[in-house]
């Protein structure tokens, strides 16, 4: 399952790289990017409000329970909307559908490793459960599996895309050069800049 989910989450994510479909502002899970190049960014921001003495405000945001939050209809649609084919769409989103999840806690490794799936019974809130249990993902993405970080990324784009929208572009201007400022993204943790209070 990993190589084939690999396989088609890689050709995804090489096609919208090669077509610049993703926001430019979104760092995280793409190639030849990462925090350092954000951070770059923002560092190269702050010393130059410093070195103008111009105010600079900066806001830092952590998308809470990001990866759990979007249904699968939204994310079945952000695929869909960055092109990917609406079938291939609804296999990526929808492939744990129903399968259990297992959080790893000691007990429930040790359960595991005697007797698989057969030790353990479905999570139910109305009932007293005396051993491990697994639930059934009823929203959001798998996390650490091939396409979970596009599966997110996808949903933020359009996130990233609606704050530019109407948006005059923040500059610092200096003397000699002027320094853009935009919200930079990793993943789902976002740095806002800008040169005036809204």
């Amino acid at each position: 399952r990993k190589i084939w989910t690999g396989l088609v989450a890689k050709t995804i994510s090489s096609t919208w790289e090669k077509y610049s479909l993703l926001h430019s502002s979104q760092f995280g899970a793409r190639p030849k990017l990462s925090t350092y190049s954000n951070l770059l960014q923002t560092i190269t921001c702050i010393e130059s409000s410093r070195l103008l003495n111009k105010d600079l405000y900066i806001g830092c945001w952590d998308l809470k329970k990001a990866f759990d939050c979007p249904s699968k209809p939204v994310l079945k649609m952000a695929w869909s909307r960055l092109g990917v084919p609406s079938d291939i769409a609804d296999w990526l989103v929808s492939i744990d559908e129903a399968g259990p999840t297992i959080v790893r806690t000691p007990a429930a490794i040790q359960q595991w490793n005697t007797t698989r799936y057969n030790g353990f019974e479905e999570f139910s809130p109305s009932q007293v459960h005396t051993g491990p249990t697994y639930f059934k993902a009823q929203r959001g993405t798998g996390q650490g599996d091939n396409p979970s970080p596009s599966n997110y990324i996808s949903v933020a784009d359009i996130l990233l895309h609606a704050l530019t929208l109407g948006c005059k572009d923040d500059v610092l201007y200096g003397p000699t050069d002027t320094f853009n400022l935009r919200d930079v993204f990793y993943v789902d943790d976002q740095t806002s800049l800008s040169d005036q209070l809204y």
